[in-house]
């Protein structure tokens, strides 16, 4: 449950669970940006368990950690390695990080593009009918991996072989990110949104 106020009514109102319409880097609160988020009352599951082992590098940075039964805490020691791996330290190198949400397609339009580009690679959703395709293989794939506008670009970081990187803030970002959205939109029929 969430208490939320509307800033200019003041009202404070209780959400549960299926009111904060919670998705892939979504919910309400994305929509209405009027409202604060006061407090969170979360109910955690201390015994069951439903791991999702099969998303991006997490199986193959828990086989070079040579775990076989993974716990919650080897699950996360895996995801901060892979995201530590991928993305440059910011006090080190000022980035936004990934920039692009992962897009979910339908299974038609997957099965086309998957003719035309066998190596793609993708990911299952929880409906059968959608298909989550990696923003950052679209991006190098449209030609932008390692090109600079300005004061901003992708690069791809030496430690990784798929993640782009943005680079710098400001307008210039806004005007990268367009070209891309608009190159990978012309190659894939694929509209990138940002996160």
């Amino acid at each position: 449950m969430l208490l939320v106020t509307a800033q200019r009514q003041r009202k404070v109102t209780t959400l549960d669970n299926s009111a904060c319409q919670f998705g892939y880097r979504d919910s309400y609160f994305k929509h209405h940006k009027e409202l604060i988020v006061l407090s969170i009352r979360l109910k955690l599951s201390l015994r069951v368990h439903n791991l999702k082992l099969n998303y991006g590098d997490i199986n193959k940075e828990l086989e070079k950690m040579k775990i076989q039964t993974p716990t919650i805490r080897n699950i996360s020691d895996a995801v901060i390695h892979i995201r530590q791996s991928k993305l440059p330290n910011p006090a080190v190198l000022g980035n936004a990080g990934s920039f692009f949400k992962n897009p979910i397609i339908e299974e038609v339009s997957f099965k086309a593009l998957k003719d035309k580009f066998p190596h793609m690679p993708w990911y299952p959703t929880e409906s059968p009918q959608k298909i989550k395709i990696p923003a950052g293989w679209l991006i190098e794939q449209a030609g932008f991996k390692g090109v600079k506008f300005g004061q901003t670009g992708s690069r791809q970081d030496p430690s990784s072989h798929h993640r782009e990187l943005w680079l710098a803030t400001g307008t210039e970002i806004k005007e990268h990110a367009h070209q891309v959205m608009e190159k990978v939109h012309l190659l894939f029929g694929i509209k990138l949104t940002p996160k």
